[in-house]
């Protein structure tokens, strides 16, 4: 997996947060809004760190 790769991935996710997001704001509910944000931004976390051991992996085994 190349970097073009990764940052296909990422832009993929990205607009799966923003319609999430929107689908909160369209409820009109705060907390439900910031509880989507930060199930957003730790799922974001939780991806990035997955792409970073896959490229460790990646790394090890080519070495």
């Amino acid at each position: 997996m190349d970097i073009k790769h990764i940052k296909y991935l990422l832009d993929i996710f990205e607009g799966a947060v923003e319609k999430r997001s929107q689908v909160y704001e369209i409820a009109d509910d705060e907390d439900d809004e910031n509880q989507a944000a930060a199930q957003c931004g730790a799922a974001k976390a939780e991806l990035i760190r997955a792409i970073e051991q896959l490229i460790e992996t990646k790394d090890s085994s080519s070495h």
